[in-house]
């Protein structure tokens, strides 16, 4: 075996031991789901290619991942104001909407995102002097800023750029990325 596939098969088992009973992915075995950590599982699987494009209409072969679990945990961070929660709890918060917003496009399951409530609670995030916050009536940051960005990518509003969701970054970027590395 060589090392770059005993690595992948470590890393594979790693974060196939970090779901959750609820669906969700801790930040290592027997913690508590997490959104961010929920995404990078997500993702890092995709990227290894454990994971097919759309596998919410391929099921049952398009993952190794309790896939109805983790999609159902997803969509319980939406709570009624629109946002996404990171964990249980916890209030709404405008990173999610990539975190977990990302998370659920990865796995073909972003339509099922009441869209019109988050994007409402998007903008009750937004300053009026430019940039979003954490949460509505704060002062805005770079960190949520971005991620709001993100959260209207999600939604496709027009004018935004579509963002390769696996990376975290624009789609033109990814495959500007993709293409100077071969």
């Amino acid at each position: 075996m060589t090392g770059v596939v005993w690595i992948c098969k470590k890393t594979l088992g790693y974060i196939l031991n970090c779901q959750s009973y609820d669906g969700g992915f801790g930040l290592s075995p027997g913690l508590e789901s997490h959104g961010g950590a929920t995404y990078c599982a997500i993702a890092t699987l995709k990227l290894m290619g454990y994971i097919t494009d759309d596998p919410v209409s391929k099921r049952p072969k398009c993952s190794v991942i309790d896939l109805p679990s983790v999609v159902e945990w997803s969509l319980q961070k939406q709570m009624p104001n629109g946002g996404f929660q990171g964990r249980a709890n916890k209030a709404s918060d405008t990173c999610y909407s990539f975190w977990v917003g990302g998370s659920l496009k990865l796995l073909g399951a972003h339509h099922f995102i009441d869209q019109e409530a988050l994007r409402c609670f998007l903008f009750t995030c937004q300053f009026k002097y430019g940039g979003f916050s954490k949460w509505p009536g704060e002062f805005p940051d770079l960190y949520h800023a971005y991620y709001g960005f993100c959260g209207f990518s999600l939604l496709e509003e027009p004018g935004l750029a579509p963002v390769c969701f696996e990376l975290g970054i624009t789609e033109k970027a990814a495959t500007h990325s993709l293409r100077t590395l071969y």
